[in-house]
């Protein structure tokens, strides 16, 4: 049975993971960094989900632990990964390296957190330093799609595909804030959901 999309606001996550889930059909989700499921992992409408979070406020199905240990364990792969865990450079590259092991052929990775417009949010309880992590990626990664809508503090979308990479430059706060568009390659939802429908029409 098809499942229907009950929209949320403009913009947020849940309506962004909920959207690209819709239109390439996806049926096993995972979510690093649940912490209270009511905020999204219990709104996501894909039939087999999974959570990871050590310090979870309210129960959930999944894994009560770090991703780390999370990912020593796993045997499954997923059609679509949410990273919203700790937001070190560290935690957040490892995050997605792993995630990409056991994506789904066609599967898609959605990083949050990606965006922000003051650097006193550059700290790991807030936004942390994930955007460094997607603008490496941008610069070193020509097998990947990386686009980042600019909707609810950042939703990085990952794809196996191709990318024009982004020049070598010396990075900081200063370039990201100043040519963030280019260099997270802006895009919106509805680009996103174009561009999907069209690779899952092609395959």
């Amino acid at each position: 049975m098809r499942i229907k999309v009950v929209r949320a606001r403009p913009g947020n996550r849940t309506n962004i993971i909920n959207s690209i889930a819709e239109v390439m059909r996806y049926q096993s989700y995972l979510e690093i960094g649940v912490y209270d499921s009511m905020n999204n992992f219990n709104r996501i409408l894909v039939p087999h989900k999974v959570g990871v979070d050590p310090h979870p406020v309210r129960k959930f199905h999944g894994y009560m632990m770090t991703s780390n240990e999370f990912f020593a364990i796993n045997k499954e792969k997923f059609d679509l990964i949410f990273v919203d865990g700790k937001h070190t450079y560290e935690q957040c590259k490892t995050d997605i390296e792993e995630s990409l092991k056991i994506l789904n052929d066609n599967g898609t990775i959605i990083v949050h957190d990606t965006y922000f417009l003051k650097r006193c949010y550059e700290v790991p309880i807030v936004h942390g330093k994930c955007w460094r992590v997607i603008a490496e990626m941008r610069q070193e990664r020509p097998e990947l799609w990386i686009g980042t809508i600019f909707d609810d503090d950042g939703c990085t979308i990952i794809r196996r595909g191709s990318q024009q990479l982004y020049p070598k430059v010396q990075m900081s706060w200063v370039w990201y804030r100043d040519y963030k568009e280019d260099l997270m390659n802006k895009v919106t939802l509805e680009e996103v959901i174009d561009k999907l429908r069209i690779e899952r029409n092609v395959n």
